[in-house]
C-alpha cells in the first residue's frame, strides 16, 4: 500500500439495487445481514485509482441460495507502489484473488444476525517488493474471513449494522526473489526466510445507512483490529493497525435495470471479505464512486 497524506481514490461499481434491495447491500466495507432475495442477479464492480498510478479493481456476482442465503463469486486485484522511499526503498506490492463469500441468515425479526464466510484465493503470487534488493515478502494463497453480521432497524428510514470479523492473513510471510535474469528468466517463489505479516486480526466493524429520500441514502462505516495489524506503518514498513472506514451517499438513478450510483470516501483497500479489511497507511484518505444494476 502506498505511503500518502491525502490519496484520490475512485471507486466505480455495480451494486444491484433498488429501494426495497438497499438493505440487503450494507456500505461499501460492512455487509448487510440480509441476503440477497429474489431472482435477480446482483452484478458488483468496484475500481479504485489512488495517486502514484496505484489502483484496485474487483467484480461480484450474487444470487439467492434458497429463502435465507445467499453467494457471491468474482475477482479482486490491486496493485500500489510506495509514494516515497521507507528506509531509502521503495515497496511495490501485487494482489489479485478468486473470492468466494457466503452468507446465511441465522436469525430474523429484531436484530437480524447473519453468519458470513468467505475466502480470497489468490491466482498469481500476492506480494510485497522491495524495489532496491528485488526480494519480495509472499502472502498466503488463500486468505478466509468469517464474520457475524447484525442488523438493527428499517431500511426504508435507519439501518445500524455490527460487524466482529476474523481474517486469516497469516502471522509470516516468507521472503523470497523476484527480479528476471539477463537471460530473462523470472526468478521469483517464496524460499527464503519469514517476516512478520497482518497475523489473524480480528475486526470490530459498525456502519449506518440512512434513508434521506425516496432515492436517497447516506452511509458511513469504520472498523478496527483489537487484535494483530492490518496496515504498514509508513515510516517503518513494518505492520501496523489503522481504522478501516467509509462515508458517502447512494442515489436510485431509476431505468428498469435499478440503476445506482455511490459517492463515497473510504481508507480499505477493496470491498471484499479480506481486502475490506486492509486500511491505506498513515490513515490515507480517498474518494469513490460506485455505480450498479440489476440483471
Amino acid at each position: 500500500m502506498p505511503r500518502t497524506r491525502v490519496v484520490a481514490l475512485v471507486v466505480v461499481g455495480m451494486f444491484l439495487t433498488t429501494m426495497a434491495c438497499w438493505a440487503q447491500v450494507g456500505t461499501p466495507n460492512i455487509p448487510s445481514a440480509t441476503p440477497w432475495q429474489g431472482d435477480d442477479i446482483e452484478l458488483r464492480g468496484d475500481y479504485r485509482v489512488f495517486e502514484e498510478d496505484n489502483d484496485s479493481w474487483s467484480f461480484m456476482i450474487r444470487g439467492e441460495m434458497g429463502e435465507d442465503a445467499d453467494a457471491s463469486i468474482g475477482i479482486v486485484d490491486f496493485e500500489t507502489t510506495g509514494e516515497d522511499p521507507v528506509n531509502g526503498v521503495v515497496r511495490h506490492s501485487d494482489y489479485q484473488a478468486l473470492v468466494l463469500d457466503l452468507k446465511v441468515l441465522l436469525m430474523d425479526g429484531g436484530p437480524r444476525v447473519a453468519l458470513r464466510a468467505g475466502a480470497d484465493a489468490q491466482t498469481q503470487d500476492s506480494r510485497g517488493v522491495n524495489t532496491q534488493t528485488m526480494m519480495a515478502a509472499y502472502l498466503d494463497d488463500v486468505v478466509p474471513a468469517v464474520s457475524l453480521p447484525i442488523e438493527f432497524g428499517n431500511p426504508n428510514s435507519t439501518l445500524l449494522i455490527i460487524e466482529p470479523k476474523i481474517v486469516w492473513f497469516g502471522t509470516r510471510m516468507p521472503v523470497g526473489s523476484n527480479y528476471v535474469m539477463p537471460s530473462g528468466q523470472v526468478m521469483q517463489g517464496p524460499n527464503g526466510p519469514y517476516i512478520e505479516g497482518f497475523g489473524n486480526p480480528i475486526m470490530i466493524g459498525g456502519a449506518l445507512r440512512h434513508r434521506l429520500s425516496g432515492n436517497i441514502d447516506v452511509f458511513a462505516d469504520a472498523a478496527y483490529p483489537v487484535s494483530d495489524s492490518n496496515s504498514i506503518d509508513d515510516v517503518t514498513n513494518e505492520v501496523t493497525e489503522e481504522i478501516a472506514w467509509s462515508a458517502g451517499a447512494s442515489v436510485d438513478l431509476g431505468s428498469s435495470r435499478n440503476w445506482t450510483l455511490d459517492i463515497f470516501a473510504t481508507t480499505a483497500a477493496g470491498p471484499t471479505p479480506a481486502t475490506s479489511a486492509i486500511a491505506a497507511p498513515d490513515g490515507s484518505v480517498g474518494v469513490g464512486a460506485r455505480l450498479g444494476w440489476t440483471w
